[in-house]
């Protein structure tokens, strides 16, 4: 079953629901023109309920077709067919008319009317079927099949009319009644036969009476009616009454008899139940948001079709139902954002509600009835209680208007009135005359500019300037008034400056903001446990704020007060204690645990701690003026610190006034004290060391994450990136590992559930997070064997933020307190801090001298701590720091903080965790001088862990969509300091090699501006994130270098760095619309474009281009094709991102669309005949760009045969004159090997005359497409090889040089290439990344039929470069050169590629890979003298061989997993190749050699165990030998180093033992209960991996690839259709592959119960529990019920 394609959310169109949905034609139930009009009144009674019920299910009525001609009796008895159970009974009745007009035929004056009535009346006995379906006698009933599966009821049919015509699959039937069908309703028929003959002439008298009296009613003019006569005639069955003598005979009186007190208390009781509705009204539509949001869930899950109704359907029918489920969605979620959207309204006006009252009440001192008076005649909300005196000014105003509009109406022409005595004078009630303009000036809305005094108008003033009398403006009162203004305006500034310090911007739920925290932290560092205390400074956002909520975790709370106030109410849900269930449940259960932590499991998690503000407190206005509010702004502003005039490492806060302006406070701040202790730390802060058996330097180091959810474990706060604000972060620790050690009590020890008592006191209490009695506490006096040098070893803190003071406790000496300082606003994620016994390491004395002086004071000192032992390790490691940080700093900006410190830890989940002015690393970056290999990646890892200071922890994105722009500036300003490093070539080699990879890896996945939100869903997303984004950087930095000339994007990140700092970035945080415009203002070109194709879309484009030279144009036609559309966008799935495919389809993330044309400008260069290039810009703009480029070189082409004798001549050292010497300079690269002897004994070949006379009629030399490097694109050009040969030895550019290298590799095996491929790897002029791309395409061209040609250069190659003269015997090790050593590396991988035309790898290649291992001397390896000397140390070291070894040890396995060793009993043994037993062993006996001599001197992470255990999975994988499972059992225990301790649970996992059940047991208590967080996180990414084998089939047994490689006959049955597909689908689509892996997994009982116990293991975070609960759900139905068996007695 072929793949589903997956859509893009940027690219779907929503549609709302309400303006898409076909309006039903709402059809009136009329009687019969011919029933008199008794009968139908009283008919109308009976017949009400039916009228009502059809009319609100708006007569989901579905007739049969018709024709869109046909009579009114075919139409009456197609609607009249007889039914089971009719809903409704069509009557039609004929006009008494001898002439027959259709519906809707104009009459001749243009009036349309209507002869045919189609009456609807209800039978007595019918009954409105579901979705308006009846079925008649001729309609047979469909079989399931034909229906397109049975469909049960849905809830969906409640919210669609239409649902049974949108979820069938059937042709939609032609209604008899459609939107575009024109009803005409007749209600009068007359009685005489001559009234049916209608004439022109009455309609246009009609027509014309409405338009003179339309015409006198907008003039103004009222005139009295027309009397019934002038209508033409009387009304049918009308009577006409006469009420004058009822108005004579009545008396007038002014007063009302019926006033509005009379109606009062008879409408409160109505007003009351309207109250009471509108509350039901509210539940009810909080009820259906529930079911709807229900719904969406269950149409997003596996389960779909049941949420649906439908049943019974295979999976090729499912597809059908496939763009229903998406409608459904769709028009679901658009309904759910309706009910969002009205609840934000009613949120909002009642916000406004509250605050006018507010407002109302701070004018005025009273309180209002309702917020709104009647001024615009809107009626108050009668559900208050005190709203009498607006309900009567809304009476009055009502009463007045609808007077004034009667008398408008009804006025007739004036006459002379009679008189009439004077009527007696009324009671004062107001100053106004009319009750209106009383309404309006006491209501809270006045409009008009008119101001009123006692009901009379005010004169209007006219305005004149002020002027003070002249004996008060002397120049001494002029003088101290300016003084005193000038002052005030000094101190607003020096407020203002201290309320930059306040930048915390808060949630749009929060409403308030968070300006300064302090943190006191008591650690035990044995117990694992601490004592703390925060204290939060809150500015509030708004007068109303009652509740505050924070994020705190495994936390249990001793005290809170706010303003020293106790709170009123606290709700405080700790998400650990609740991640359990309280009875014996299992993985069927799964959904139970996942809804107690579901919050938490968010990416932004919900708050745990709700605090209610007393009413004590209140909140008002800030006064800036007031001597408290100096004081305290201005203390938080200077600090502890005493700040020097030089010291540069103060931050500025004098910033703009924009900032200014827009974090100024507007209400007094709000102080929260938390007082707290945590039992167990569970997470958030993890312990190195501490524990029996861990031989380990004990530290302890906080658990930051980019994600929310960390910081909030270890105190309580806003953990919420925004939520930024300055720290004072104080910590108690003990001063020594031996006073740690040191405790006189002990609390309980709970083992196996039975407590024991260690100390004096015995503590036996459930601890918040859940870690009761599952971690062992014990006397560590007595078990951990601690030296008395280690016991004094001094325990250092470091933190983030400013060391302030270092103080030893008075009550204890044994404890000392550290306090740091941060007054640069960060969020909680961006503080840690490290404990533990390290060495510090000056680094700033790497930094060069000239670079010093040029910085002076402005140098940031950079420092580094280590673990005892390791110090050599960091001085190597972070040898390029200093010069790095003054490379940012120069470039870009000055650095955001005042140090830079770098703690190298162990167990530490990412290799880099960046905090503010702290970089906490792990211990696995650490390299002795004597290694290479890690080198070039390391230095880049902790460089931009320097890079993310500026941004990513100074700047961070404004939404998680702009994680790209932070992600990619990082990372580019890191390769720019690489590029400086090591050079432009290696800088453009990985860029190249970075866009080749990004072309194969950005296919259906989103675009990085959509994966910036899907950094938490994997770790792969933010790889894929970290390899684009700074590749889209680059390439933007080209067009804008060559476009405006300008220095491309360097500038642009100063100036945002710049921005930053002077406070023009809001809250420091950049945005992709900032950054577009920030781009366009200093580059100068509009880049909408580019942002739309690269940032806010997907893919890469592929160029295919065709060339041909027009010899009478004299120009290059050229052809460029963007073929991207049609590759295929659906892959295979992989084990390796299986369970990141899993997780976008769980989250429903779709791929973007691939985009058919990318545009921008093309650099093509042509190389013409004489040599010279010519470059030409092109703009592509569609699909297909033709173009011609003009040809400049008059026809001149050097002969090919003249170039081959100067070439000689080259080699032979002669002399040129003239031309002939220009020429020569263009053969300056893969000139080598050009003697005769070389060519004979190298076997090289050279250009045919047929070729040499096809390149002598070329008019140039090669094209170059993409000459300056401006697209991540693949490019497919025709050219001849000999071109690409040409641009291999002409073109200096490395990335022209790979790009040659690649399509000869891709070519077929020729001695001619390999000629050309290994001059390429013998020259030393090339790059090394284009001659170790040359061997790796040798190994292809070693075929039987070329003689093993490939296979002897690369021999040669080797033998030439390490091995003695005239013998095949190495050399000893000289690593010296690095580039020799990549060379030395490499050839051995290219020969063990190298494959007969059996697959197999020959004899000769075992043979070579045998003796270069065995035979391998590295004694004379010394490291030279000048990289002893910079390291700051004399001695001599030798470089290490052990990366090279492990090349080795894996070529050989390489090469002997293609042929299966020999069994004693085989007697068909090859002896030519003296292939035997003997041999085989040798080999094996060989790789053991060095695994064992990596137990007792180990390797560099002990790389040759680590790859002595890959060669023997390799060997077993392909059935080469049999392994035992208790081989690789034994590295996994606990003391192992990780890499091989990890890498024996792969090879397990890999080899298919997941399913041995005790292996399977063991692998799962290890990722659940293991103490390091790396172990766990790395065991669950092999787990994942393994359950992808599964569910794809990947999953290979050694017996089966054993009996393959023995040429076994393996008879396999024919399978079925059926079972090919599901075979397909398992391979391409998710949801086969996840129904695979239930069926082969969920059957097996001790998974599930391992698997529980890891969920529900206390070792682990929530974060891996969600993991875990993940895995559950693919495997395992939820199930509610649990079957409980009672015990016999």
């Amino acid at each position: 079953m072929a793949a589903v394609p997956r859509q893009s959310l940027r690219s779907s169109t929503r549609r709302n629901s309400c303006l898409d949905e076909q309006p039903a034609t709402a059809i009136h139930h009329n009687p019969s023109p011919d029933t008199p009009r008794k009968k139908r009144a009283r008919e109308s009674s009976s017949d009400e309920n039916e009228r009502h019920a059809a009319k609100k299910q708006k007569l989901r009525l579905r007739a049969p077709s018709l024709p869109k001609i046909a009579s009114t009796r075919e139409v009456a008895k197609a609607l009249t067919a007889p039914s089971s159970k009719p809903a409704i009974e069509v009557v039609t009745h004929w006009p008494v008319s001898s002439r027959s007009i259709n519906a809707g035929q104009p009459l001749p004056n243009g009036v349309p009317t209507t002869t045919k009535t189609t009456y609807l009346t209800p039978k007595p006995d019918g009954s409105v079927l579901r979705g308006g379906h009846g079925i008649s006698e001729g309609e047979k009933r469909k079989l399931r099949s034909q229906d397109g599966g049975s469909r049960s009821k849905s809830e969906l049919s409640l919210y669609f009319p239409n649902y049974e015509e949108l979820v069938s699959v059937e042709p939609k039937e032609t209604e008899f009644l459609t939107v575009e069908t024109l009803i005409f309703i007749n209600d009068e028929v007359p009685k005489s036969p001559s009234a049916n003959v209608l004439s022109a002439s009455p309609v246009r008298h009609a027509l014309k009476k409405l338009r003179e009296s339309a015409i006198s009613m907008t003039n103004g003019t009222s005139q009295t009616p027309a009397s019934s006569h002038d209508h033409g005639g009387k009304l049918n069955e009308a009577q006409k009454l006469d009420f004058s003598s009822i108005e004579k005979s009545a008396g007038h009186t002014t007063d009302d008899p019926l006033t509005d007190a009379v109606y009062f208390k008879t409408h409160r009781r109505a007003e009351r139940q309207e109250k009471q509705l509108r509350n039901i009204e509210r539940e009810r539509a909080q009820h259906e948001k529930v079911q709807l949001e229900r719904l969406l869930d269950g149409l997003k899950g596996h389960d779909w079709l049941r949420v649906m109704g439908i049943s019974g359907i295979t999976d090729s029918e499912k597809k059908a139902y496939e763009p229903k489920r998406d409608y459904f969605m769709q028009e679901v979620s658009c309904l759910i954002e309706k009910f969002r959207a009205w609840k934000e309204e009613e949120k909002r006006r009642k916000a406004e509600k509250e605050q006018m009252l507010l407002d109302e009440e701070d004018e005025d001192g009273e309180s209002l009835a309702t917020a709104d008076a009647a001024s615009d005649g809107d009626p108050p909300d009668y559900s208050d209680v005190d709203a009498w005196a607006a309900r009567q000014l809304h009476q009055e105003a009502i009463s007045a208007t609808g007077h004034s509009k009667g008398r408008n109406k009804h006025s007739r022409p004036p006459t002379t009135a009679p008189s009439q005595p004077l009527p007696p004078e009324k009671p004062f009630t107001s100053f106004y005359s009319k009750p209106y303009l009383r309404a309006a000036a006491i209501g809270k809305h006045r409009r008009g500019r008119t101001r009123f005094a006692f009901g009379k108008p005010l004169p209007e003033v006219p305005e004149q300037a002020f002027s003070l009398p002249s004996d008060l403006l002397t120049e001494d009162a002029i003088s101290a008034s300016a003084r005193s203004r000038r002052r005030m305006r000094r101190e607003s500034k020096e407020i203002m400056v201290g309320l930059v310090e306040i930048p915390g911007v808060p949630s749009p739920s929060a409403g308030f903001s968070v300006s300064h925290q302090k943190v006191e932290l008591d650690i035990d560092l044995v117990s694992r446990s601490l004592k703390g205390k925060t204290e939060i400074t809150i500015n509030p956002q708004s007068k109303d704020l009652r509740t505050i909520r924070l994020n705190c975790r495994q936390c249990e709370l001793k005290r809170l007060s706010i303003n020293g106030k106790g709170a009123p109410t606290v709700l405080y849900e700790e998400p650990y204690g609740r991640a359990k269930l309280n009875w014996h449940a299992g993985a069927s259960q799964y959904h139970m645990l996942r809804q107690r932590v579901e919050g938490q499991l968010r990416h932004f998690p919900e708050e745990e701690l709700v605090v209610t503000l007393p009413k004590s407190i209140r909140i008002d206005d800030l006064d800036s003026f007031s001597v408290e509010t100096q004081n305290l702004l201005l203390a938080k502003s200077t600090g502890p610190v005493k700040k020097e005039p030089g010291d540069t490492s103060v931050i500025d806060l004098t910033q703009s006034s924009k900032t200014v302006v827009e974090l100024t406070a507007r209400y007094t701040p709000i102080t929260v004290n938390v007082e707290f202790v945590i039992e167990k730390i569970r997470d958030g802060m993890h312990f190195v060391g501490w524990e029996d058996g861990d031989l380990r330097y004990p530290h302890a180091y906080s658990r930051n994450s980019s994600s929310p959810g960390a910081a909030c474990c270890l105190f309580p706060c806003v953990d919420s990136p925004s939520s930024r604000c300055t720290w004072e972060v104080s910590i108690k620790c003990p001063k020594t590992i031996g006073d740690a050690l040191k405790r006189s009590a002990l609390p309980a020890i709970q083992l196996n559930g039975k407590t024991s008592t260690a100390g004096a006191k015995t503590v036996n209490k459930v601890i918040p997070n859940g870690a009761k009695g599952e971690f062992q506490t014990v006397n560590t006096d007595s078990v951990l064997n601690f030296s008395d040098e280690d016991r004094a070893l001094d325990l250092s803190v470091v933190c983030s933020g400013d060391l302030t003071d270092e103080i030893v406790d008075s009550l204890d000496p044994t404890k000392k307190t550290t306090t740091f300082m941060c007054t640069t606003a960060v969020a909680p994620q961006h503080i840690g801090f490290a404990i533990g016994p390290f060495e510090h390491v000056d680094l700033a004395e790497f930094r060069e001298s000239d670079e010093d002086d040029k910085l002076g004071q402005n140098a940031i000192p950079v420092h580094g701590f280590c673990l005892p032992g390791r110090i050599d390790e960091l001085r190597n490691t972070c040898l390029p720091l200093a010069k790095a940080i003054d490379f940012f700093t120069l470039t870009y900006g000055s650095y955001p903080f005042s140090s830079y410190k770098l703690c190298f830890v162990d167990d530490l989940v990412t290799d880099t965790v960046d905090t503010m002015s702290l970089s906490i690393c792990s211990n696995r970056l650490l390299f002795p001088e004597d290694v290479i290999e890690p080198l070039d990646r390391i230095t880049r890892q902790l460089v931009h862990a320097l890079a993310s200071q500026w941004i990513g922890v100074n700047i961070i994105p404004k939404e998680p969509t702009d994680a790209w722009a932070v992600v990619g500036i990082a990372y580019f300003i890191t390769d720019m300091f690489m590029k400086k490093l090591c050079g432009n070539n290696e800088y453009r080699y990985r860029q190249k090699k970075a866009s080749d990879r990004i072309c194969e890896l950005d296919i259906a996945r989103p675009s990085i501006f959509d994966t910036g939100a899907l950094i938490w869903l994997h770790p792969s997303e933010l790889e894929f994130l970290a390899a684009k984004a700074p590749l889209v950087l680059f390439t933007l930095d080209r067009r804008l270098t060559k476009a405006s000339g300008s220095s491309g994007l360097s500038r642009i990140i100063s100036r945002v760095f710049l921005n930053a700092k002077v406070g023009d970035l809001p809250n420091t945080a950049i945005s992709t619309a900032y950054f577009i415009k920030t781009c366009e203002k200093l580059g100068h070109a509009k880049l909408d474009t580019f942002f739309t194709q690269w940032v806010f879309g997907a893919g890469c484009p592929r160029f295919r281009v065709t060339q041909r030279f027009n010899k009478k144009k004299l120009v290059v036609e050229m052809l460029i094709q963007q073929v991207q559309g049609d590759q295929p966008t659906e892959r295979d799935l992989e084990k390796d991102s299986f369970m990141r495919d899993v997780k976008e389809e769980v989250y429903n993330v779709y791929a973007g669309v691939v985009q058919p044309v990318f545009t921008g400008p093309m650099t093509i260069r042509i190389h013409e005949a004489d040599g010279t290039p010519y470059e030409h810009i092109v703009e592509i703009k569609e699909a297909t760009t033709k173009f011609d480029i003009p040809y400049n070189t008059k026809y001149k082409r050097l002969k090919r045969s003249r170039r081959q004798k100067e070439r000689t001549a080259v080699g032979a050292a002669l002399e040129f004159s003239g031309d002939a010497q220009d020429d020569v300079l263009l053969y300056c690269l893969g000139d080598v090997l050009q003697s005769e002897e070389e060519i004979k004994e190298w076997r090289l070949t050279e250009w045919s005359k047929e070729d040499e006379d096809r390149m002598s009629q070329e008019s140039y030399e090669w094209i170059r497409m993409d000459a300056d490097f401006e697209w991540i694109c693949r490019i497919s050009i025709t050219m001849p090889g000999y071109m690409y040969l040409s641009q291999l030895q002409q073109d200096r550019d490395v990335v022209a040089q790979l790009e040659s290298v690649q399509f000869m590799a891709a070519q077929r095996e020729h001695p001619l290439v390999s000629t050309i491929l290994v001059r390429t790897l013998m020259d030393r002029r090339y790059f090394h990344g284009i001659r170790t791309a040359a061997a790796a395409a040798l190994g292809t061209h070693a075929t039987d039929e070329l003689d093993w040609v490939g296979l002897h250069h690369l021999e040669m190659a080797f033998k030439e470069f390490f091995c003695y003269p005239d013998s095949p015997m190495t050399r000893s090790n000289d690593f010296s050169d690095r580039t020799a050593y990549y060379i030395q590396c490499k050839i051995p991988q290219a020969i063990a590629k190298v494959r007969d035309n059996y697959g197999r790898a020959p004899f000769r290649v075992r043979t070579f890979l045998l003796e270069k291992l065995r035979f391998n001397d590295n004694s004379n390896n010394e490291v030279s003298i000048s990289t002893s000397l910079v390291l700051g140390d004399a001695n001599s070291y030798e470089y290490s061989d052990c990366h090279y070894i492990a090349t080795l040890m894996s070529a050989l396995a390489e090469a002997l997993s293609s042929k299966p060793a020999p069994s004693d009993d085989t007697f068909e043994m090859d002896l030519d190749d003296g292939d035997d037993l003997r041999f085989h062993r040798t080999c094996l006996d060989e790789i053991d050699r060095y695994r064992r001599l990596d137990e007792w001197i180990p390797s560099y992470h002990n790389i040759l165990s680590t790859t002595a255990l890959d060669c023997t999975r390799l060997l077993s994988k392909t059935g080469t030998i049999v392994t035992n499972p208790a081989d690789f059992l034994q590295y996994t225990q606990d003391g192992t180093s990780d890499e091989l301790r990890l890498n024996a649970f792969a090879i397990l996992m890999d080899l298919g033992m997941c399913k041995n059940d005790a292996i399977l047991r063991w692998f799962l208590f290890v990722l659940g209960t293991d103490p390091s967080p790396y172990i766990r996180e790395q065991t669950f990414r092999i787990f994942a991996k393994a359950l992808g084998s599964i569910a794809i089939g990947d999953t290979s047994s050694p017996e089966t690839a054993a009996a393959t490689q023995n040429e076994g006959l393996i008879i396999e049955q024919e399978s079925s259709t059926e079972a090919r597909q599901a075979d397909l689908a398992r391979r391409q689509t998710i949801l086969g592959a996840l129904a695979a892996l239930k069926h082969e997994m969920t059957a097996n009982a001790v998974l599930k119960e391992a698997l529980w116990e890891a969920v529900t293991s206390p070792a682990i975070s929530l974060k891996e529990m969600g993991d875990l609960l993940l895995v559950c759900s693919l495997l395992y139905t939820p199930e509610t019920s649990m079957q409980i068996l009672e015990m016999s007695k």
